[in-house]
């Protein structure tokens, strides 16, 4: 999908813009990336973007728990 939306998040990485259209994706929520001045764009229809900054959120939150406690996905059988 192209054409006018709303960018949700940007970074010089494209690898990082990357991650966040897979959480987008898994959420369901059209979007696209785009490249700009100021780096890779994740655009979302207008309407789509509170639920998107929301999926994008909450991917921030467990990503940052995950990496304080490396063995947190671990589970002992």
């Amino acid at each position: 999908m192209q054409g006018p939306g709303t960018a949700v998040r940007v970074t010089p990485s494209r690898q990082r813009a990357d991650e966040w259209a897979v959480v987008l994706a898994a959420a369901g929520t059209p979007h696209w990336l785009r490249r700009r001045l100021d780096g890779w764009a994740v655009i979302v229809p207008p309407d789509d973007a509170p639920s998107a900054l929301t999926s994008l959120a909450a991917y921030d939150q467990q990503n940052s728990r995950d990496s304080r406690s490396p063995s947190s996905n671990w589970h002992a059988t």
